[in-house]
């Protein structure tokens, strides 16, 4: 799927398709990072989904638990599917380092290159905001992660 452009000239992440049933969301091309991040965030997203939440038991006591509906995005992070995700970052990080600094993918000092840098917790709440996920949003501290609209029960 093509990248666009935003009034800023950075790139945007198309917007996510219907969230997918789980394990049918395709890995990352090697070595992109914007298709990572999409990734990342469509993996969120089916997470949070009506279609996962009330099924996944452990997720639900999460938010439950929580007094806002936020969950620790170092808890989802563990998450099977995620944390391979992120192992391809991880990947995507080495092998960019590997290359001589002038044939590099993400130049030293570039967005991408501090993106890719990045710990799981601030990698995730990027992707996040830059696919502009229309079903999640970040806590002001960018990280914990909920769905959006999300209201206690009986509200």
């Amino acid at each position: 799927s093509a990248v666009a452009a935003n009034s800023t000239g950075e790139e945007d992440c198309p917007p996510a398709p219907l969230v997918p049933l789980q394990g049918s969301i395709p890995p990352p091309a090697k070595g992109s990072l914007s298709s990572l991040q999409q990734s990342v965030t469509r993996q969120l997203e089916f997470y949070f989904s009506d279609s996962n939440l009330p099924r996944d038991k452990f997720l639900r006591d999460a938010v439950d638990d929580s007094s806002d509906g936020y969950v620790p995005i170092s808890l989802v992070a563990t998450f099977r599917r995620l944390h391979s995700f992120l192992v391809s970052r991880n990947e995507l990080r080495r092998d960019n380092k590997a290359l001589p600094e002038d044939s590099r993918t993400y130049k030293p000092g570039s967005e991408d290159a501090l993106i890719l840098e990045l710990d799981d917790v601030p990698f995730c709440a990027k992707a996040i905001e830059q696919c502009g996920s229309s079903t999640l949003e970040l806590s002001e501290d960018k990280r914990h992660v909920r769905r959006k609209g999300y209201t206690l029960d009986g509200e």
